[in-house]
């Protein structure tokens, strides 16, 4: 044992270095991690059309044509923004938040439909789950459903309706700003 002089005494720089290199350190270690599962945002006050669609957001449902069909001519009457993406697409994961945006901000008066396609559910439902969105994906394991839209292979892609239901525009590419997506909303939906 020792005679105490050693507990009395400052901390000298080094000390102090260490320890504030142990801490930042040890944060680190979680800071690429995060909870698999964050809360899913909701569009608040919607009319009953797009109520109805925005009622289960982020999540996979199945379709085929007739339903991808009967959800467009649903939402007639209002402007409809679908993004073609995938799990495994960069791109599309990336673009993701701004579309969160988007239709957080114009979702009372546009409708927006994710078109998750040429995906594997497991991997659709677990990014759905790390970047919920507020609207459904409807599945489109083979891409039948895009290429019924005149979607080509590219991903990802974003279609715009007008009220009418008619296609106006096809983004491909994804949205690298959200001015530049809630631009293509106003010129070519609403």
């Amino acid at each position: 044992m020792g005679d105490g002089r050693f507990l009395n005494r400052a901390p000298s720089g080094a000390r102090i270095a260490l320890v504030v290199a142990l801490t930042v350190s040890l944060s680190a270690c979680g800071a690429g991690q995060r909870d698999a599962t964050r809360p899913v945002p909701r569009i608040q006050q919607a009319p009953p059309p797009l109520a109805r669609l925005y009622a289960q957001p982020s999540t996979l449902r199945p379709a085929d044509e007739k339903s991808l069909q009967r959800t467009l001519q649903g939402l007639r009457g209002y402007p409809v923004v679908v993004n073609k993406w995938a799990s495994w697409c960069g791109p599309c994961r990336a673009e993701f938040p701004l579309l969160r945006e988007a239709a957080l901000r114009l979702g009372r008066r546009v409708a927006f439909v994710g078109l998750n396609s040429e995906d594997a559910s497991g991997p659709a439902r677990s990014f759905l789950r790390e970047e919920p969105v507020p609207y459904p994906s409807l599945r489109d394991g083979d891409g039948a459903l895009a290429r019924s839209l005149g979607i080509e292979r590219v991903f990802p892609a974003t279609v715009f309706f007008d009220r009418r239901g008619r296609r106006t525009h096809v983004k491909y590419g994804p949205y690298r700003t959200l001015a530049e997506l809630l631009s293509d909303v106003e010129r070519y939906a609403l």
